[in-house]
């Protein structure tokens, strides 16, 4: 039998999230958040040379929508 994902409490952090803080929260590497949001499987907006993921985004990439 599969043990249900756990994830961090995303209530304390900002509205707009930084690739590190994804990898927290989803309790994985950040080169793997790299290749999720250039699957397009977590939406991300790139402000310069980083990316920025909404916090809904995330909600919905941790909730399988």
């Amino acid at each position: 039998m599969t043990k249900p994902v756990e994830y961090k409490d995303v209530k304390e952090y900002p509205n707009a999230l930084s690739v590190s803080e994804v990898a927290e929260i989803l309790r994985i590497c950040k080169k793997t958040v790299y290749k999720l949001i250039h699957k397009g499987e977590i939406h991300a907006v790139r402000i310069g040379s980083e990316f920025r993921v909404p916090k809904r985004s995330l909600h919905r990439y941790m909730n399988g929508n």
